[in-house]
């Protein structure tokens, strides 16, 4: 099979480089939507840490709370 030789004229290399230039916005703006994917997703998590936070503290203050009652009551009783 004999391949065609084509001829790159400066107006097909602009035309090429146009398209080229089409699809570099293109991905960009497809990277943009993930980065604000990512950055809701790092929001969930952050909101995620913080109620595991505030249950790790809450069961310690109940544990301590329970010991001390605990204490107290095997001190005087």
């Amino acid at each position: 099979m004999h391949l065609m030789r084509e001829s790159w004229t400066d107006a097909r290399l602009d035309d090429l480089n146009a398209k080229v230039d089409r699809l570099d916005e293109k991905v960009d703006r497809g990277f943009e939507k993930v980065d604000e994917r990512f950055e809701k997703i790092n929001d969930k998590f952050d909101a995620l840490y913080r109620l595991l936070l505030q249950g790790l503290i809450g069961l310690v203050i109940a544990m301590v709370g329970g010991f001390g009652t605990v204490l107290a009551a095997v001190i005087w009783a």
